[in-house]
């Protein structure tokens, strides 16, 4: 009774919201795996986004049920039996709940598809949680992954009215990103010329069967070198992200709400040596992480203003509303 006496008591002396933003950092640094209380195989491979406004602390997180991906909302408590002193049972915003996570399940009740349990000792409860324009902040980096990805769409879109083909599209948009790598000299130029590159990627069995509207694959690194068109992996994930993604956004090819989970859950195929130099508490085991690192060093490079007033305009979509 004493130690429940005493985890209690610490609890209670840390403002929930302030909870809730060190448990959003602890889930983003690593794929958090447990045992929900129905005993089914819990993997969060995304925690989603951190809502500021009235509804769920955590929108659209990426998890893995039994090995099954789902995306949905979830809440946190530091009880279970918080979801009644606060009034969720009676408020539209909380129906549908894909997982509720609590520190102490004091109540047996159905509030959500899963609840799991996270030991207070899991959470730096005594760290700074940083804010401003810095990517010590974990929770600014999803923010600008997304700005990475609507900022390219919106490249696309500036030169889509001169193409009717999805394919010609494609094509330019992808000579345009090559010539702008070389020209960044981040990269190594390749033997091969662009076009054939291109060329290769566009015809690919891979990105013909997502222009056909069949879902984006869910780890890019197991398309196998046929049906990438004989492409690297490297090079087929570059091509992919930055000029495929994009347009399949702008003219919303497939299903986007599985376009959705394959953004956030895309797995990195490596370390980038030169992100981990300069940030290597940052994780790279997704896609989204490398470019969010990606798209804040531009930001700084080019004195733009906080992540924030840029993405105001995209408000409904940088909360993924359906």
């Amino acid at each position: 009774m004493k130690l429940r006496n005493s985890i209690k008591s610490a609890l209670d002396s840390i403002h929930e919201r302030d909870i809730q933003k060190r448990l959003h950092a602890y889930l983003m640094l690593g794929q958090h795996r447990s045992l929900s209380t129905l005993g089914h195989s819990i993997c969060i491979l995304n925690p989603g986004k951190i809502n500021p406004y009235a509804g769920p602390d955590f929108l659209d997180m990426a998890v893995l049920i039994n090995g099954e991906l789902s995306v949905g909302n979830g809440e946190f408590h530091r009880r279970t039996s918080d979801w009644f002193a606060h009034g969720h049972h009676l408020d539209i915003h909380y129906q549908h709940l894909l997982l509720h996570i609590v520190f102490d399940n004091d109540i047996s009740c159905e509030i959500s598809k899963e609840t799991i349990i996270i030991t207070e000792e899991c959470i730096p409860m005594n760290a700074i949680v940083e804010k401003g324009n810095s990517l010590h902040s974990l929770d600014d980096l999803q923010d600008y992954a997304l700005s990475r990805l609507l900022r390219k769409r919106d490249e696309v879109n500036k030169i889509a009215d001169s193409f009717d083909d999805p394919m010609q599209l494609l094509k330019l948009y992808g000579l345009i990103f090559l010539e702008r790598r070389v020209s960044l000299r981040k990269r190594h130029s390749h033997v091969r010329p662009h076009k054939a590159i291109i060329g290769a990627f566009i015809t690919s069995q891979c990105i013909q069967e997502c222009l056909k509207g069949k879902n984006l694959p869910c780890d890019i690194s197991k398309v196998d070198i046929q049906a990438r068109g004989g492409l690297s992996k490297h090079m087929y994930m570059e091509l992919f992200v930055n000029c495929f993604a994009p347009l399949a956004l702008l003219l919303e090819i497939g299903d986007q709400q599985a376009f959705k989970s394959w953004y956030w859950t895309q797995p990195s195929l490596s370390v980038y040596h030169s992100l981990y130099a300069s940030f290597p508490d940052i994780p790279q085991l997704f896609m989204w992480q490398q470019q969010g690192v990606l798209e804040w060093q531009r930001h700084v490079f080019h004195g733009r203003n906080t992540i924030k007033e840029l993405l105001y305009p995209y408000h409904a979509e940088l909360m993924w509303d359906e």
